[in-house]
């Protein structure tokens, strides 16, 4: 079984430099880990559902260890390095909650619940239950200011690497737990790839899921709703009796709106909520339900790009 991330990049001696993954048309002999010089092979690019508008994914090549090779211990293709700089990171900037809790021996607690608590300490004494709306703009006034940004990279920063892992997952697991209010919270409920939308729509439509989550977003296109631009994802077939999609939408401030493209894979972070819209054919002989799980995103924190295939995504379908 493979491990390690999955790479973007890998050494070509016989070029004597790195070569994009996809560069590439075909394997080559000798390839390397550019961090770490082990030996790597390609796996070329597919089409996921490439005849559904709705549903059709590409998904790009990528190099991955060959079977039974292990990269170097501080090989930066080695989960545990790059989370114990981003804990390093998060810690370096100033009056800002710290996200993470040490266990000793390089072990650490992910605090999911921070803007929960970030919330709370903005209650004023003697303050009774906020209305929806009030709740909501204190709520928009947390995710927007500096002092979650080193949460949101991090939370990023963590879901992305889970995102890239090939095969075993142990190397993060045993490196990091995922705690909200003092419980343990799985991985499964922390990063959603395509393939487990149902589940984040089902958590969602149910008010299961009480943290923030992160998702893959694949670029469909984009949208304007009265309260705002957002960027339409590509969807996934729902377990209902009817044809349904389920697909997240993220709604993105104007001034973000410029980082995202058609066909781009971007890891969202944030609170998710759910509704629902239904399609019919012009003939009326077709209809979709469209399960729609929204997002907003307040700070740039909450997104990067990846361009690399996810859970789900790594072997041809």
């Amino acid at each position: 079984m493979p491990k390690g991330l999955k790479m973007d990049t890998a050494f070509d001696p016989a070029a004597g430099r790195n070569r994009a993954a996809s560069e590439l048309t075909q394997n080559l002999d000798g390839l390397l880990c550019s961090g770490c010089r082990v030996p790597v092979s390609w796996v070329r690019s597919h089409v996921i559902n490439g005849e559904d508008e709705f549903l059709r994914r590409d998904v790009p090549a990528f190099y991955r260890l060959k079977a039974d090779g292990l990269h170097a211990a501080d090989c930066p293709h080695v989960p545990k390095g790059q989370i114990v700089q981003l804990v390093g990171t998060s810690r370096a900037v100033e009056d800002t909650p710290d996200p993470f809790e040490d266990r000793g021996s390089d072990q650490f607690v992910f605090r999911i619940n921070i803007p929960r608590n970030e919330i709370s300490a903005q209650k004023v004494p003697g303050e009774g239950k906020l209305d929806g709306a009030a709740f909501k703009e204190r709520a928009e006034r947390v995710w927007s200011g500096t002092r979650l940004t080193p949460f949101c990279r991090s939370a990023v920063g963590l879901a992305r690497l889970w995102a890239l892992m090939d095969g075993s997952h142990a190397d993060i697991q045993n490196v990091v737990t995922i705690q909200d209010r003092g419980q343990d919270i799985s991985w499964q409920d922390f990063f959603f790839p395509p393939i487990r939308y149902a589940s984040l729509a089902h958590r969602v439509e149910d008010n299961k899921l009480e943290h923030a989550a992160a998702a893959l977003l694949v670029v469909r296109g984009f949208g304007q709703k009265p309260w705002g631009p957002f960027v339409e994802g590509q969807g996934m077939p729902g377990r209902t009796k009817e044809k349904s999609i389920i697909a997240p939408r993220v709604f993105v401030p104007e001034r973000f709106m410029s980082e995202f493209e058609v066909g781009g894979r971007y890891i969202v972070f944030g609170t998710w909520k759910a509704d629902q819209n239904a399609w019919t054919s012009k003939d009326g002989k077709s209809s979709i339900l469209f399960r729609n799980l929204n997002m907003t995103v307040y700070q740039k924190a909450q997104f990067c790009r990846i361009d690399l295939p996810v859970e789900g995504e790594d072997e041809e379908v």
